[in-house]
Order: C-alpha cells, then structure tokens, then sequence
C-alpha cells in the first residue's frame, strides 16, 4: 500500500518518524490490524489465501515475475513495529523468500495450500508467504499466504498484473 502523503506531513502520531528511517506511519485501517495481531499473537484471522493457476509457465518464470513484483512496492518488504510508541512500517531490504514445492496435481497443490494457516508476527516477519507449486500435470500454481495488512485491494492488481 503506498502512502499518497509525504514523509513530512507531520501528526500526533507521526512527530518523530524521519524518511531517511525508511518508516511510515500506518493509516487508521492499518494501526487497527497490528494492534489487533498484537493482542492476539496466534490469530489467523487477517490471513489471505491466494491462489493463481499459471498455465505455459515455468516455476522460474513464476518465481523471477513475483520476486519483480515484491521488490518493485515496498509492502511487499515491509515489516511492522513501534517507534516512540506509534505503529509504523519498517521497509525491510529482504524480500521474502519464495518456497518452493511439487504436487502430483494441481488439485493437490490447491488443497494444502487452501489449509494453510499460520499466523504472522507482525514485528519479526514479511507478512507475505510465497510458495510455487510445480504440479506434475504441467501447471505451476502460486501460493501467496499474506496478512490483510499488506495485500487488499489496491495490491491486487499489481500481483494479478
């Protein structure tokens, strides 16, 4: 999610942060997520499964468009935290790491990846969870296990592009 304010604008939550920390304050939709994850450590409650079936792809083709994807929008590499007592995120020079797995078929790679539920740390991980499934009838499926928090919306369309 991309902040449409610069780094300057200043506000009772935002008096210390500086560009040069690479922090940004969190919008009101965001600080409620984190303090939600916050409170409830183990809650899955604003995870997302998504699921893309990429048919006349190689996994690597896959891997090298996604990896293009996460380090072209800093949520994609962002993590969360407190500064001076504020939520912000911390834009992070890791991208996350992409997993990579077979499946004897497409239906199979779905199914596991349709139970899959982890919740995230918010202050330690990227809330983005990658995994390619390379299915032996020749589809390679994209799992993106992420937090609410980084993927509504407006990220949508930069993934499904």
């Amino acid at each position: 999610m991309q902040r449409s304010y610069p780094l300057s604008y200043k506000s009772k939550m935002e008096t210390n942060i500086q560009r040069s920390d690479k922090v940004y304050p969190l919008t009101a939709y965001e600080r409620g997520m984190y303090i939600s994850q916050k409170l409830d450590p183990q809650s899955t409650e604003y995870n997302l499964n998504i699921l893309l079936i990429i048919e006349g792809a190689s996994s690597e083709e896959v891997k090298a468009a996604i990896t293009k994807v996460f380090a072209a929008h800093e949520v994609f590499h962002s993590y969360y935290g407190e500064r001076d007592g504020r939520p912000v995120r911390i834009i992070s020079e890791n991208l996350p790491a992409i997993d990579e797995k077979t499946a004897a078929d497409r239906a199979k790679a779905i199914a596991i990846a349709e139970k899959y539920a982890i919740p995230f740390d918010l202050e330690k991980d990227i809330p983005v969870r990658p995994t390619v499934y390379t299915a032996a009838d020749g589809f390679v499926i994209l799992h993106l296990a992420t937090h609410h928090i980084t993927f509504d919306g407006g990220s949508r369309k930069d993934i499904f592009r």
